[in-house]
């Protein structure tokens, strides 16, 4: 199943983690972000997200209250950020 992109209507909150320390951070209105859909399915609590090179963790439901689906076709170049793989749940 491919990744869903949303474009966030409104700044949300996300966790951060280096691998040693976590660190909260603002993913601002207008950013793209993309999450994996059967995370999104199956009614996660948080999922993860790849926005600016980086794994984000969110609430499920701000994602969804926040983000508008955006199709593949309609992202800018600039938009796309295909070198990053998103990490699987572990």
């Amino acid at each position: 199943m491919e990744p869903r992109r949303f474009r966030l209507n409104r700044p949300t909150l996300g966790v951060h983690s280096d691998g040693e320390k976590r660190c909260c951070v603002t993913v601002p209105a207008g950013e793209i972000v993309e999450a994996e859909a059967q995370d999104i399915l199956e009614n996660k609590r948080t999922v993860e997200v790849r926005w600016a090179q980086r794994i984000v963790t969110m609430f499920a439901e701000d994602l969804l209250a926040r983000g508008i689906p955006v199709d593949a076709a309609t992202l800018n170049r600039d938009d796309r950020d295909t070198n990053l793989p998103l990490r699987t749940a572990d």
